[in-house]
């Protein structure tokens, strides 16, 4: 049986990050670690080894979830970890900013599960 796409899914609204976390473990993969902060991101990250983060840009903490995904990329054991970054706000200075960190995607809240599995399975493992 083949192992199941482990996913760091950070997002600090608990709805949303509840619904996605049900859409995706229904969808066939596994949400290995859910956290809400940037700080709790790179901790789990460097931890728990995901096949791909699902980073939400503004998340409670002090960091947001760009310079997560900054400090993250500088593990080494979690450098080549692809990126998924989500937002609710449009902002093209934020989009500029996370588009430095070579994102696989980059999706506007409410995500569609048809496009972000898409995106998933388009990864080569």
């Amino acid at each position: 049986m083949k192992d199941l796409i482990r996913i760091l899914l950070v997002e600090d609204e608990v709805l949303i990050a509840m619904r996605l976390e049900m859409e995706l473990n229904m969808g066939g993969y596994r949400v290995c670690k859910r956290v809400s902060t940037g700080e709790n991101a790179i901790i789990s990250a460097e931890f728990e080894l995901p096949d791909i983060i699902l980073m939400d840009i503004r998340l409670g903490g002090e960091i947001d979830g760009i310079e997560a995904v900054q400090q993250i990329q500088r593990i080494r054991t979690c450098s080549n970890t692809p990126i998924i970054f989500m937002t609710g706000y449009p902002d093209k200075e934020i989009a500029d900013r996370a588009k430095l960190l070579n994102p696989i995607a980059y999706f506007i809240k409410p995500i569609k599960f048809e496009d972000l599995k898409s995106v998933i399975n388009s990864i080569q493992y």
